[in-house]
């Protein structure tokens, strides 16, 4: 697993979530089929990604978009 089969992994849940827009949902179903140590390192990109969102600026953007952000709602 690096980062480009990471970010393929969730295009091809984007495109299979379908009208549902389940892409949580279609992105789960993909890793299950995965090997433990490829769920793992997806885990670790993802933290990784999730820790370098943590800016003010893009937290500041994301509240006047969506009128309010709280902690939950920013990293959802």
């Amino acid at each position: 697993m690096d980062k480009d089969i990471f970010w393929k992994l969730i295009e091809d849940a984007k495109r299979a979530s379908g009208p549902s827009g389940d892409i949580a949902g279609s992105v789960s179903a993909r890793l299950a089929e995965l090997s433990d140590r490829h769920i793992l390192r997806w885990e670790q990109i993802f933290l990784a990604y999730m820790k370098m969102s943590y800016k003010e600026k893009l937290w500041a953007a994301a509240y006047m978009m969506n009128g309010g952000c709280s902690d939950d709602g920013f990293d959802y």
